[in-house]
């Protein structure tokens, strides 16, 4: 017991626990409860690890589908955990079964003929006790709080379409962060789990009929974010500087929060790199109600009180299940969703007209090919309409028609950005889903925004996370696509880009070689163009009356 008081001493005296503690592993006092870095061996000499803190008390049993609430108080025990916790997973089967053909095509331009018959699910690991995030702070920070100087915070929010990944999945932040440390300006990182699948995004008349709540992933994210506010000074951080980045999912999420309540909503941090901000396009009522029955089925249950008896590996199977056998861009689908308050509308419309957090400033970003990993191989017209049908469930006939028409008709001599039916669904899908959001995002904030266009061949979805989070000992790619060796100069230029945003708001680096500093994009859309072959400043491709169309949010049932 006196070793414990003397602990808790320690701890309470902020930079005293480092001072009388010779040891690498301080303790930190958060009231409610107390944690110790973890135990790291060699790897790394110039941060301290906090993981796995919990932000939220467990969202099981009558917590499930409801606001996460405050962590209850337990000071029994000194918390240090270093296990890999990742909440409860669910990926589409028929989305790795295209992927794992995609370097075959790559290769030699034939699209595969790829089988979504027999479609199973692939559970995998995962816990409903979930909402943990982890603070890396360098040492010379944490050790030195007692001297009042705060220092910027880079908080990471994963992808994974809103059903799989997790705050570790893409690799230790450590060479991100010794970028940053290299020009004496060290950050603190925090990263966070939040609720995916049908714990985090389930919906439909039934659901919330049935005291369901709506985008409970989504709120998951505002409860770490304020988490940081309250508390991120411990650690010698500066609440206000705070800045979000994100990837596909992630740089959706974080869209959705510039977005909140139509602008209304304040979104807990100051900047915001959005990295392939992707989201899926609101799915129709029935859409969110058949969704809704299918996992209640899989479940073996008729409503959302009998769900929350069931034992967590029941819920977990039902989610796998209800998430892998279904075929491409069937129900369920899940995301963000409307609920009249955080979420009103999609975020290209709040930001097409002017409703959105002004005084943020952001970095907006996409990679050059983000659709081809994200859609099923087709051949012909047929499955296009179909695709666009699967997907588009809010759209009528006639939208259908026009954007099958006119906006990706089926010319098929390059003049589109195009050469076969593949290749038509895979830009259809990614101006509607990714690109777009990026181009929205920068005319919205204009002198507020700065850009970046990844076209490293072969330019998929996610390929730039290997470079966003670089390691010389990492091995290479996140996707079941070879996207070849990480060139190590775009990686330090990205790397240079992101921590210099979080801590002065520019996008700049020594190894870019441009000659002056990264201009904003404004109305004329002025990017930074990375890529292997060079690094240069261009004009956003992606400024089109494709996307100008896809911001008036017509697909999604309003009006033009």
């Amino acid at each position: 017991m006196l070793l414990l008081r003397n602990l808790i001493c320690l701890a309470a005296c902020g930079s005293l626990a480092a001072a009388r503690q010779p040891a690498h592993r301080p303790v930190i006092d958060l009231g409610y409860e107390i944690y110790q870095a973890v135990e790291e061996g060699n790897l790394t000499k110039n941060f301290y690890t906090f993981s796995n803190i919990r932000y939220a008390a467990p969202p099981v049993g009558d917590l499930r589908w409801r606001e996460a609430v405050a962590p209850h108080e337990n000071r029994a025990a000194i918390q240090s955990n270093p296990d890999v916790i990742t909440c409860p997973q669910g990926t589409p089967t028929w989305q790795i079964r295209t992927s794992s053909q995609i370097s075959g095509y790559l290769d030699t331009g034939i699209v595969p003929n790829v089988s979504f018959a027999n479609l199973t699910s692939l559970v995998q690991t995962g816990q409903e006790d979930c909402l943990f995030l982890d603070v890396l702070v360098p040492k010379k920070v944490f050790d030195h709080v007692k001297n009042g100087s705060k220092v910027p915070v880079l908080v990471w929010i994963h992808g994974g379409g809103f059903t799989t990944g997790s705050k570790t999945d893409f690799g230790s932040p450590r060479t991100l962060l010794n970028r940053a440390e290299e020009y004496d300006e060290p950050v603190i990182y925090v990263a966070l789990n939040y609720r995916l699948g049908a714990f985090g995004f389930l919906s439909g008349p039934s659901f919330e009929s049935e005291g369901g709540l709506l985008n409970t992933g989504l709120l998951d994210q505002r409860k770490a974010l304020q988490w940081i506010q309250d508390n991120i000074h411990r650690f010698g951080g500066d609440k206000g500087q705070v800045t979000v980045f994100g990837e596909s999912a992630g740089a959706g999420s974080i869209l959705h929060h510039i977005t909140a309540g139509g602008g209304s909503i304040e979104p807990l941090f100051n900047r915001a790199i959005l990295q392939s901000p992707g989201y899926y396009p609101y799915r129709s009522t029935q859409e969110k109600e058949n969704a809704f029955n299918l996992f209640l089925g899989h479940a073996n249950v008729i409503s959302i009180a009998d769900a929350r008896t069931l034992s967590s590996e029941a819920l977990m199977t039902a989610n796998a299940e209800s998430i892998g056998e279904s075929l491409p861009y069937a129900s369920p689908i899940y995301g963000p969703t409307p609920d009249g308050d955080l979420v009103i509308h999609d975020p290209k419309v709040h930001l097409a007209r002017g409703e959105f957090a002004h005084s943020l400033e952001i970095i907006t970003t996409y990679n050059s090919d983000e659709g081809l990993v994200n859609v099923p191989t087709i051949h012909t017209d047929t499955e296009y309409h179909s695709f666009l049908e699967a997907i588009l469930t809010n759209a009528n006939a006639s939208t259908i028609a026009y954007i099958a028409d006119t906006l990706y008709p089926p010319t098929f001599d390059g003049s589109q950005g195009y050469t076969n039916q593949f290749q038509r669904i895979a830009k259809t899908f990614g101006d509607l889903a990714i690109d777009c959001n990026s181009v929205a995002a920068g005319l919205a904030f204009g002198s507020r925004a700065r850009g970046y266009y990844f076209s490293t061949y072969p330019g998929i979805h996610v390929q730039d996370i290997s470079y966003t989070f670089y390691n010389p000992e990492s091995k290479g790619s996140y996707s079941l696509v070879d996207t070849g060796t990480v060139n190590v100069t775009v990686a330090h230029v990205l790397q240079d880009y992101i921590t210099g945003f979080a801590r002065r708001g520019e996008m700049k680096s020594e190894g870019d070689g441009l000659e002056r500093d990264t201009p904003p994009y404004s109305s004329r859309g002025t990017m930074v163009r990375l890529d292997s072959e060079g690094i240069e400043l261009i004009r956003d491709p992606g400024l089109s009356e494709r996307c100008q169309w896809w911001a008036s949010g017509v697909y999604n049932g309003l009006s033009a």
